[in-house]
This record gives structure tokens, sequence and C-alpha cells, in this order.
């Protein structure tokens, strides 16, 4: 199977007009590459994510994110797959924090707009489950934790956002990394504190 090469499959991604309907246009994206290819990729384009996506507007990092991670048709499917090695798995999603602290944490407004709703719907569409493959829930975990750390407001509602979606399988995990988040001395919005209440109780859309 012929690979396409890194920087083609970065620019299938995201070289679109900012008007692009990716959801339409989807299969254009299709091509040969293997699951250990796209792993690899993903990984590399998230733990690069300032640098490789610098060359691109909001819209369309937002559009290409998009595309790339919504569960229904993501190539990220391939994380249910338990004969991927859970190493190369497990460095894929810690790439995450980078995106949230070099794209979402440096662009996003505190109220979100387009990229901001990418942000905050990370892991309501990324194909990946806390009942799907339990070994890797605790790099998820730690992967929301640190975005949880980043002094953004949009980051740590989509963490929130994120806690709450694992809370089912892992509470006691969920409970002490948002316990330990309201503990600090920071002020926190009132809005905030209540939204993470709410994920501690695994009550998030």
């Amino acid at each position: 199977m012929q690979t396409m090469p890194f920087d083609d499959w970065v620019r299938a991604w995201f070289d679109h007009p900012e008007n692009w309907d990716w959801v339409c246009d989807f299969p254009l994206l299709e091509t040969e590459i293997s699951p250990n290819a796209t792993l690899a990729y993903t990984t590399q384009l998230f733990r690069y994510a300032g640098v490789l996506l610098a060359p691109y507007s909001d819209t369309q990092v937002g559009n290409g994110l998009n595309a790339l991670i919504w569960e229904g048709d993501s190539p990220l499917t391939i994380l249910q797959n338990k004969n991927l090695p859970r190493f190369e798995c497990r460095a894929c999603l810690k790439g995450i924090y980078r995106v949230y602290k070099e794209i979402f944490a440096v662009r996003c407004p505190e109220v979100s707009q387009k990229l901001g709703h990418v942000c905050f719907m990370w892991w309501d569409i990324f194909p990946l489950y806390d009942t799907v493959r339990p070994e890797l829930n605790e790099t998820v975990l730690t992967t929301l934790e640190r975005t949880l750390a980043l002094p953004h407001l949009a980051c740590q509602e989509a963490a929130l956002h994120g806690l709450g979606h694992w809370q089912s399988a892992n509470p006691a995990r969920v409970h002490g990394i948002i316990d330990t988040f309201l503990a600090t001395k920071k002020v926190r919005r009132p809005e905030l504190v209540s939204y993470a209440q709410a994920a501690r109780a695994g009550r998030v859309l």
C-alpha cells in the first residue's frame, strides 16, 4: 500500500476554502493510507500542531479538525482497534494536549467561535469512549487533567466536558481531578464552577 506523504496528508485536511463543506466533500479525503500511518501522521500533527497549522486560518483549522475527529467518519476510529500498539495509541492521545495548548489556547477567544466549537466538542465527537479501550482511559484522563490546568476558559470548559463524559467508568479519578481544580486559589467564574460540579456528576451534554 502506497502512503500519501505527510505534508500532502496535512494539506488534504486543512488546505481548503473557508466555506468548504467538509461533510459533503469528505470522500475527497479518502486515500490509501494504512492504520499505522494514519496513527503516526495524526500523532505528528497533534504534537507539532502550532507549527504545522500556522499557515491556516481559524476557520480552516476548525473545519479540518472537525473532519479529522468527527466520530461518524473519522479515520481515528482505528483507536478502537485493540490490535494497534497501545504505546502508539497513547502517544496520539497525549498529543491532543498540544492541540489545546498551541491552537485553542492561542487562537480561541474566551467566548467560543468557529474554532472554539471544535475546542468544546472535542471529546463529544472524538471516536473513542471510556468503555471501548479501558486500557487507554488513564492516558485520556491525564490529557484532560493537563488541559484543565491551562489558564484559558475555553480549554477549561472543554476539559470539564471531556471529564464529564469519562465520569461513569472512572468516577474516583474524575472526582479527584475536578476537586483539585476547584480547590485552587484562582478566581473562577460562577458558571465554570457550576459546570465543573455538573461534570463531576457526569451531567454534561
